[in-house]
């Protein structure tokens, strides 16, 4: 892949984290955060209903890392918002027994859940860092 040149202005646009090499050269890099404490899921456990919960996960900044486990009995859908999951509106599913580690992209997110019928657990394990 060949170098890239990106026109940047002073004091203006985001901040880039780069090194400068012997050569005058630079190199970006990009700062990964790791989780620094375990996060508080006020919801969790969570009993499967088929009213579901919105927003059983709130949105939060400082989550870096979220871990779920379905112990429920049927499938469980999940958005990623505050609006309730229906059989034909959802992101993602998860069958009874499934272990979930989020994507990146979507643990800062708030997660509403319903389940296709109501019985089982829900256990959901978060980190974050300040």
């Amino acid at each position: 892949m060949p170098d890239v040149d990106i026109p940047v202005t002073a004091g203006a646009g985001t901040n880039i984290r780069a090194f400068q090499k012997a050569s005058g050269d630079y190199d970006q890099y990009v700062r990964t955060v790791y989780g620094t404490a375990k996060g508080t899921l006020s919801n969790i456990p969570w009993t499967v209903t088929t009213a579901g919960l919105a927003s059983v996960i709130a949105a939060d900044v400082t989550r870096v890392g979220l871990i779920v486990v379905s112990a429920a009995t049927s499938l469980v859908w999940v958005r990623f918002d505050s609006t309730l999951p229906t059989s034909t509106a959802y992101d993602y599913l998860l069958n009874p027994g499934d272990r979930w580690e989020v994507p990146h992209e979507f643990i800062q997110l708030a997660q509403s859940w319903a389940g296709q019928s109501a019985g089982g657990t829900m256990f959901a394990a978060a980190a974050t860092a300040a």
